[in-house]
């Protein structure tokens, strides 16, 4: 997925749905909360932190997460209680569903960076658990890392072969 080729392929998604940083922005309205009214007060909270449900469940002996061709979508399997959740169309409903399903605590995980992205990019960020929310009419995506091109970001690099335009998909973007 980080061939030459893909790096330019996902260059050139980042520079079309990648709009601006507001990193700077979100902190210093962090500091001033309490003059927000309570809408915009939850999704700063929401592009602060998120829950960790996928590394907590993967943590656990005998409860995991796998998708189900048979039942046509992500399912968790809890083998102690042999228990088969129904099928969720994203890997994170199931996750998530499964933490509150089998009562486990979870970790968080905390933005870094804050970066103001299309709404299609947004909302495929939110299908891959990742921390969004819409700001003062702005789609902004909480970053988990920090120190490396977004490109080059596993989230960046799932979407893009979700969309089968990486070398030798379907629907290849030219470089």
């Amino acid at each position: 997925m980080n061939s030459t080729e893909n790096q330019e392929i996902k260059r050139k998604f980042v520079d079309r749905e990648v709009i601006y940083c507001v990193s700077y922005l979100i902190s210093e309205l962090s500091k001033l909360q309490e003059h927000l009214d309570y809408q915009d007060q939850e999704a700063l909270w929401n592009l602060q932190s998120t829950p960790d449900y996928e590394s907590t469940v993967d943590y656990y002996d005998g409860i995991h997460v796998m998708h189900s061709k048979y039942l046509d979508g992500y399912v968790w399997v809890n083998r102690s209680l042999n228990v088969i959740s129904d099928p969720f169309d994203t890997k994170y409903e199931a996750y998530k569903d499964c933490c509150e399903e089998n009562n486990i605590d979870y970790d968080y995980f905390e933005a870094y960076e804050h970066w103001v992205v299309s709404k299609y990019l947004g909302d495929k960020l939110e299908e891959k658990g990742e921390m969004v929310d819409d700001f003062f009419g702005m789609t902004v995506w909480g970053r988990c890392t920090s120190g490396q091109a977004i490109l080059l970001d596993g989230v960046i690099s799932e979407i893009c072969n979700d969309m089968e335009i990486l070398k030798g998909q379907k629907y290849e973007w030219e470089v």
